[in-house]
């Protein structure tokens, strides 16, 4: 079954970056990396991905069986598995909540991966959670003794399409190229829509034609009033 489908599901792999990262560059924001929705990517996924991004947010799927098996070292690496992508991994900490025994996890949890040399802790936090959850969440983080955050803009990354490339060299700065094309999109209406643009037209034929038929009368008018005088006199 995965084989039967893997050329669509390069073409929609392709077609889904290229799009998404020059409609963020038309509107001045440039992604640095990717982040695979719910970590969920066929190795054919990671190998296009890796045409486009120099590096991955998140959990690796590890086998193209199932989705379920994923994961990632509490480190900063560079999979095989990757095509060349260097992996942020995001651990399996849960934001914390407002019950007491949520937090004391989070906490366990995060102590038990602080003790790694150069451990790198990632968390995905959900916005319907709420702005308290995340200000929580932030001071748990900055609590934890000799960590620093990490600037993706002082590190090296490449984000390209065709016609955009962005980088940074580890300066701090984010330099973009884009190539001066002329956009070619196609807008899809809704079926409202049609029908408005229909009735639109017939309304203006109906305008065109009553002020058609107005001037008709005015001409014809005139003349037989020119006539009705030409016979009196």
């Amino acid at each position: 079954y995965t084989r039967s489908n893997q050329q669509q599901e390069t073409i929609y792999t392709e077609e889904k970056l290229t799009k998404g990262i020059e409609f963020l560059a038309q509107q001045g924001l440039y992604p640095l990396a990717f982040e695979v929705p719910h970590d969920a990517i066929s190795q054919q996924g990671y190998e296009v991905i890796s045409r486009h991004v120099s590096s991955l947010f998140g959990q690796v799927q590890l086998s193209d069986h199932t989705w379920k098996t994923a994961g990632a070292p509490p480190l900063v690496t560079k999979p095989d598995m990757l095509h060349g992508m260097t992996l942020y991994p995001q651990q399996s900490v849960e934001p914390a909540s407002d019950e007491e025994g949520s937090n004391i996890l989070t906490e366990q949890k995060i102590q038990s991966i602080q003790h790694l040399q150069s451990a790198a802790i990632g968390l995905s936090y959900d916005v319907e959670s709420g702005i308290t959850g995340l200000q929580n969440l932030m001071t748990q983080m900055d609590a934890i003794p000799s960590s620093e955050w990490l600037d993706l803009k002082k590190t090296k990354q490449t984000v390209q399409t065709p016609h955009v490339q962005i980088k940074t060299s580890g300066d701090g700065h984010i330099h973009v190229e884009q190539s001066n094309r002329a956009e070619t999109t196609t807008v899809k209406r809704s079926g409202m829509e049609n029908m408005l643009r229909i009735l639109t037209v017939v309304v203006m034929l109906f305008i065109a034609a009553f002020a058609f038929y107005t001037l008709y009368l005015r001409l014809t008018m005139k003349k037989r009033i020119f006539k009705e005088r030409k016979l009196g006199g």
